[in-house]
């Protein structure tokens, strides 16, 4: 048993440690706004489209910090029509930090008007369009994936009298501005707690899970496509629409040839 002889001594003996990278995730989404509403529109789908990200930073499995980014696009539009945002909080950050990156430039931080949980980031989005809005919310103890926030974009125009017109994606409830006056009219059919909801196939807004702009720029986004209904260039849309969601989720990935 002399074999091999070792004593261990720790006081000061090992280096330190390295640092383990955080571990992230990021998930991706798409919303498509026709800025006509409570008009049918032309359903071409391309008047306001928001990139959507999100980038979560887990410490021992549990999400410690957010930071959400919301980048606009659109093709040609007349209406001039502003993005906001509610931030829907379920555990409270102890920190928000709010900032904004124009094309080509770097990230600033800023102070966006608010009214409680909602954020109003640009009354024209054309003026800004390109702009990335980011809201990164830091939290003083971990969270579960069930006790985060979450973040609803929609699209709004101010009125004469302190309301506003207002469209989100379907079902999604309005703000305490929002002039109500309008469900009902013309092609919506807004009901009880279904709002911003119409007949047929075709929703006045869409936010679609895990897609990205990139599946746009080359069809709806184009200049030339503008009037043109979107299931022209993706004919499973419908599909996709009508059974909410729950038929042809990859409609996306499967554009006319």
């Amino acid at each position: 048993y002399d074999d091999l002889l070792f004593a261990l001594n720790p006081k000061n003996a090992f280096a330190e440690l390295p640092e383990v990278e955080e571990n992230k995730t990021t998930t991706h989404g798409v919303y498509a706004f026709e800025d006509r509403w409570p008009s049918a529109g032309d359903y071409d789908m391309n008047d306001i489209v928001v990139d959507y990200k999100q980038e979560m930073f887990f410490d021992k499995g549990k999400v410690k910090k957010q930071i959400f980014y919301l980048t606009t696009y659109q093709n040609f539009v007349e209406l001039k029509s502003g993005l906001a945002m509610k931030l829907v909080k379920n555990a409270t950050p102890s920190k928000i930090v709010t900032k904004k990156m124009s094309p080509g430039k770097d990230a600033t931080t800023v102070s966006y008007t608010t009214d409680g949980d909602y954020y109003y980031l640009t009354e024209d989005i054309t003026a800004e369009l390109g702009t990335t809005y980011i809201f990164e919310l830091q939290y003083s103890s971990t969270q579960e994936l069930n006790n985060i926030a979450t973040v609803q974009p929609f699209i709004y125009r101010k009125e004469a009298d302190g309301k506003q017109w207002e469209l989100h994606i379907p079902y999604e409830a309005p703000s305490p501005k929002m002039n109500k006056s309008y469900f009902g009219t013309e092609a919506d059919c807004t009901s009880g707690t279904n709002y911003f909801v119409r007949q047929g196939n075709y929703p006045f807004a869409f936010y679609l899970e895990n897609g990205k702009v990139d599946y746009f720029l080359n069809n709806i986004l184009k200049r030339e496509n503008e009037n043109v209904h979107i299931d022209y260039f993706f004919p499973e849309f419908l599909q996709w629409s009508a059974s909410k969601g729950q038929k042809n989720a990859d409609w996306y990935l499967h554009p006319r040839k």
